[in-house]
């Protein structure tokens, strides 16, 4: 490619590459979208069919605890005590 000899004819090109890029995209992007549009229609909606059962949770069990013996506290005098003598 040549350079360009003028600021003028550096603008001009770069216009005109820019406009050219735009119009290639656009070609492929509406191009593209349309075919999809397309493709949609031609296909059959699809119907789902669908129950929900219910689930019942498992109980959960109280832990098991054993009832807690009585202690009986003896008390004793404490200016009394005996020694037990064989």
């Amino acid at each position: 490619m040549n350079k360009p000899k003028t600021n003028k004819h550096q603008t001009n090109l770069f216009i005109g590459i820019v406009l050219t890029s735009s119009m290639i995209l656009a070609a492929f992007t509406y191009s593209e979208k349309e075919e999809i549009e397309k493709e949609l229609e031609k296909k059959a909606p699809v119907k789902i069919e669908y129950t929900l059962e219910k689930v019942k949770k498992p109980k959960e069990k109280k832990p098991i605890t054993l009832p807690k013996k009585e202690q009986k506290q003896v008390t004793t005098p404490v200016g009394k005590q005996k020694s037990l003598k064989a």
